[in-house]
C-alpha cells in the first residue's frame, strides 16, 4: 500500500514538472523576436540548409534582454494562423502532443500549434525543441498543400470570372448588332419608300406632260 502512494506520489510530481516546464517555455515571449519575424516560402529541409540560414540570421548578435544570447535561436516554423511561414530569432519552446510549431505574433512567442503532425510519416515526436523542427517536414508540407489549394480555387474562380466576362460580351455584342441591323433594315424601308414617292410623282408629271 506505501509503495503505491509513493507510485501515485512521484507520477503526480511528475506531472506537475512537466506542466511546469510546459508553461515555462511557453512563456518565454520577447518583442525583439517581432523584428525579426520574415515572412516566407520555403523553410530549410535539412541540418545543411538550417545551419546556412541559421548563419545568416545570425541572432545570437542581436541586442535583447529576453534570454541569453545563445538561447535566442533561429527558428522556421508556421505563422499563428497556419497558413504561412515565418523565419525568426526567439527562444526555443519545448513543443509537445506532437504538434507543429508555429511563432504567435500577438505573443512574440514561440508555442504549439494546432496542426498536428503525429499521422506524417516522419511524425513529431511527443516532446520536441522549437528549434528542430525542420526535422518535421510534415508541418512545413500542410502550408504548401493549402497554398496549391487556394491556387487551384483562385484558377477555378478565375476561369469562372473570364467565362462570364465572355458571355457578357457576346450578349453586349449581340445586341449591338442586333441594333444596327434593326435600324439599317428600318432606314432602308423608309429609303424605299421615300424613292417609290419620287418615282410616282415622276410618272404623274409624265402623264400630265403627255396629256397636255
Amino acid at each position: 500500500m506505501d509503495f503505491k502512494r509513493h507510485d501515485i506520489s512521484t507520477m503526480q510530481m511528475l506531472i506537475l514538472i512537466i506542466l511546469y516546464l510546459r508553461n515555462e517555455a511557453n512563456s518565454k515571449s520577447c518583442p525583439a523576436s517581432f523584428l525579426t519575424a520574415v515572412a516566407v516560402d520555403t523553410c530549410p529541409r535539412n541540418d545543411l540548409e538550417w545551419n546556412d540560414r541559421a548563419a545568416s540570421f545570425n541572432c545570437s548578435s542581436i541586442n535583447q534582454t529576453c534570454v541569453e544570447q545563445t538561447l535566442f535561436e533561429y527558428h522556421c516554423v508556421l505563422n499563428k494562423d497556419g497558413n504561412g511561414l515565418i523565419e525568426v530569432c526567439a527562444p526555443s519552446s519545448h513543443i509537445y502532443e506532437q504538434k507543429c510549431s508555429e511563432f504567435n505574433s500577438n505573443g512574440n512567442v514561440i508555442q504549439e500549434s494546432l496542426i498536428d503532425c503525429s499521422d506524417a510519416s516522419v511524425p513529431c515526436p511527443k516532446a520536441y525543441r522549437s528549434s528542430e523542427a525542420y526535422k518535421y517536414q510534415a508541418c512545413y508540407d500542410v502550408v504548401h498543400h493549402s497554398k496549391r489549394q487556394n491556387c487551384l480555387i483562385g484558377s477555378e474562380n478565375e476561369r469562372s470570372y473570364i467565362g462570364i466576362a465572355i458571355g457578357i460580351g457576346c450578349f453586349v455584342l449581340g445586341t449591338v448588332l442586333g441594333t444596327l441591323m434593326t435600324c439599317l433594315i428600318e432606314k432602308k424601308r423608309k429609303s424605299g419608300k421615300r424613292k417609290g414617292k419620287a418615282e410616282k410623282i415622276q410618272e404623274s408629271v409624265k402623264l400630265s406632260i403627255t396629256n397636255d
